[in-house]
């Protein structure tokens, strides 16, 4: 699994900031220790049946991408499809935006679908995934 961090103006661009109420570039971000005690437990549904083996029938893998606060993006990928949570730690406290993409197998870069949700991210993970973040899986790549 591999994490990579994305500058602001990919973020601008990536989630449309003023749609998901999150600010925009300044002082702070991922690369600030001090504010990176954040923890989340997720899960995700395709087409609204959570993650399994049947589920993720076509879906090689997903990936997370988490954009703080400040606009700064996190991309953690590959993700197994049929993971029932994920739990990701030393994240910015406070308001975010995450986005789980879903792509298709056989070295094809195909997203074939993803969902968006908002989440405040605290220092204690909730008992159970939380959000549950609804993919929505299209029969053919989407751009």
């Amino acid at each position: 699994m591999k994490a990579s961090s994305h500058g602001c103006f990919a973020a601008l661009a990536f989630f449309g900031l003023s749609g998901l109420g999150l600010g925009g570039c300044g002082a702070g971000s991922l690369d600030n220790q001090n504010e990176r005690a954040g923890k989340i437990l997720i899960a995700w549904t395709l087409n609204g049946v959570p993650a399994s083996t049947d589920a993720c029938n076509g879906v090689d893998h997903v990936d997370m991408t988490f954009q703080d606060s400040y606009g700064s993006l996190l991309t953690v990928s590959p993700i197994p499809c049929t993971l029932t949570r994920f739990r990701y730690e030393n994240l910015p406290l406070g308001n975010a935006a995450l986005r789980i993409r879903a792509y298709r197998g056989g070295g094809e870069n195909c997203p074939l679908g993803e969902g968006i949700v908002r989440l405040r991210v605290s220092d204690t993970p909730p008992d159970a995934p939380s959000p549950v973040v609804p993919v929505q899986i299209y029969s053919n790549c989407q751009p």
